[in-house]
């Protein structure tokens, strides 16, 4: 399940009435930012939360000492 999914779910929960047509929405909004239709400052925010690349991971090395 995807983190979109997964907030739009608890959204839901909370408010069923808000959310009653917005479930549709959700994923007309994520379709739209990544065919790259949606305007900048949602593009920004969407590649900020989700870059094109993964983070590299991050490798913890520990010596006794």
């Amino acid at each position: 399940m995807s983190v979109a999914q997964l907030a739009l779910l608890e959204a839901v929960e909370t408010a069923p009435s808000l959310w009653r047509q917005g479930q549709g929405q959700v994923r007309e909004y994520l379709g739209e930012i990544r065919r790259r239709e949606a305007g900048g400052p949602l593009q920004a925010r969407y590649h900020a939360l989700f870059p094109a690349k993964p983070l590299k991971q991050f490798t913890w090395c520990w010596k006794a000492g």
